[in-house]
């Protein structure tokens, strides 16, 4: 089965493909999917319900429970106040979910695909499309503290360049507009030295200045997993991409990832954009030199996101905590054992 995505569209608006095989999934992701759909007019929600059965069972065996199924979740759709556009029901192997999936993709003419983590709608979170899906992907978990979207006030978004910083920013985007929430920028540079190579990005600070949303722009010097442990406490949910690494295309998670999640106690959302698979480090057919994981687009968010906290870290060198980021309407911080040509940096 080929499918392709529809171009010239937006990945995170008009219809959101939400399956669920139980209440709590529907609970957990009706709720992200309203967010998406309600930021733009023709947005729409489409549900649906799902159930495995064995190899050699007719659907028919399944009749009972898709009933039980189908009344707790319009239950949940009527408490959220969520009318979707189109329910189907479905039941099949659960060998045959993921094209199933892909099929009402296509037919949906979906722009976004929902998932909770862990859930009963798919056997695993692989798959062959998935290393260039035709529609962006959520995969959502909740957190410890049972935090619910309408507590949702302060949003972090980890940004580390790539090909899926623009789709989780639309998507922190939709999630801070939706509930007047506040994003921060979180960024790890792990313990390299950096420099600044280039000209200053000046064009990625307008983009940030006309984002009301963006409160405030964080460098932790260290891991992935350090920042969000240090920094999420202030947070009720994590939007983050998915693996970008060689042999990682086809998975939503990694153990990398899912390690740095898992103290997480809050509501995390991992991003996978719709196209292509990213390409590799180096340089593309005309020899422009690629930044790890991006798209071979010199305008893209991606690079401007790589190059902008390349700046402004360099920038926060030897300043304050306190001092703002010229074009920024919040602070930036440097959070961590700062380093300049090696040597410590007191902040």
């Amino acid at each position: 089965m080929t499918l392709h995505r529809q171009q010239n569209e937006s990945v995170v608006d008009k219809r959101v493909l939400v399956p669920v095989a139980s209440a709590e999934e529907a609970e957990l992701l009706l709720p992200l999917a309203k967010m998406l759909a309600d930021g733009d007019q023709q947005g729409r929600v489409v549900m649906l319900l799902v159930l495995s059965v064995e190899e050699d069972e007719p659907a028919s065996v399944a009749a009972g429970a898709m009933a039980h199924l189908r009344s707790e979740v319009h239950e949940v759709m009527r408490r959220h106040g969520v009318l979707p556009l189109h329910i189907h029901t479905v039941v099949r192997p659960a060998a045959q979910m993921w094209e199933t999936l892909w099929a009402y993709v296509r037919e949906e003419q979906a722009h976004a695909l929902l998932l909770a983590w862990p859930n009963q709608v798919v056997p695993t979170l692989e798959h062959s499309l998935l290393a260039a899906p035709p529609c962006a992907v959520l995969l959502v978990r909740a957190g410890s503290q049972e935090y619910t979207w309408g507590q949702v006030r302060q949003v972090l978004l980890p940004v580390r360049g790539g090909p899926h910083v623009e789709t989780a920013l639309r998507v922190a985007l939709a999630i801070a507009r939706h509930q007047g929430a506040e994003i921060t920028l979180l960024h790890a540079i792990g313990e390299a030295t950096w420099g600044v190579d280039g000209q200053p990005m000046a064009q990625f600070a307008p983009v940030l200045h006309g984002l009301p949303e963006i409160k405030r722009s964080v460098v932790a010097v260290g891991s992935l997993e350090e920042a969000l442990d240090s920094e999420s406490g202030r947070y009720q949910v994590v939007v983050l991409g998915a693996p970008t690494r060689s042999g990682q295309a086809t998975a939503l998670l990694s153990p990398l990832l899912e390690h740095a999640l898992q103290g997480l106690d809050v509501l995390k959302v991992i991003v996978k954009s719709p196209g292509p698979p990213a390409q590799e480090e180096g340089e593309d057919s005309e020899g422009q030199v690629l930044y790890p994981g991006t798209a071979p687009v010199s305008s893209s968010v991606a690079v401007l996101v790589d190059r902008w906290f390349a700046e402004n870290t360099f920038r926060t060198f030897g300043f304050s905590a306190d001092k703002p980021i010229a074009g920024m309407a919040g602070k930036c911080e440097v959070v961590g054992q700062t380093k300049e040509a090696g040597f410590p940096v007191p902040v």
